[in-house]
């Protein structure tokens, strides 16, 4: 990409944080579709897909993240969570979660968690320990234009409620980031 002329700045930097990140696995992790909002613009089909993750995919994929350790032992091990709204069913999360911190923890690799969330059920994550670090991703834009696309099925737009759930979770997780993602029409 830098002989076409993407780059216009030196990229040394980068190719310094991807030596860095060669020990990290990172997995992501659609636990399934279901949502609790109704944006018109989604794929993700709303509340209605009722597809989740089973047991024995959960299963193999926690036999995988153990088999790939054993083959190059990498020191961190990055999980990105995503579906609909992981917090709907954030048991499946947290049989994830669960087998993971201990095995990571048995092996001394860092443990970080990724969440990509609508922001408008945070209670689940209030209680997450044992993670090196924890990122939110949570899409918000100025409010008019954020309430006519991101709205609740009832069309109560969201902009209020992400917003004080954000500083709740500043508030009771002072150590994890929130990352803010500002969609354009």
């Amino acid at each position: 990409l830098e002989e076409y002329g993407y780059f216009d700045e030196d990229i040394s930097d980068v190719y310094e944080w991807a030596k860095e990140e060669e020990d990290n696995l990172i997995i992501s992790i659609e636990t399934m579709l279901k949502c609790n909002l109704s944006c018109p613009y989604c794929y993700q089909i709303g509340g209605k897909s009722k597809n989740i993750l089973s047991q024995q995919d959960i299963d193999s994929l926690i036999n995988y993240i153990r088999n790939v350790f054993n083959r190059i032992h990498y020191s961190k091990l990055t999980i990105k969570v995503l579906g609909g709204e992981p917090a709907l069913q954030w048991n499946i999360v947290e049989s994830i979660l669960k087998p993971l911190k201990d095995f990571t923890k048995e092996n001394n690799i860092a443990f970080h968690l990724m969440l990509d969330t609508n922001g408008t059920i945070i209670d689940k994550y209030l209680s997450l320990t044992d993670i090196d670090s924890l990122l939110f991703t949570i899409p918000l834009t100025y409010r008019e234009c954020h309430n006519k696309t991101r709205f609740y099925r009832s069309g109560k737009g969201t902009y209020d409620d992400i917003v004080n759930n954000i500083n709740t979770l500043k508030e009771y997780l002072p150590q994890s980031t929130i990352v803010l993602r500002y969609n354009v029409d």
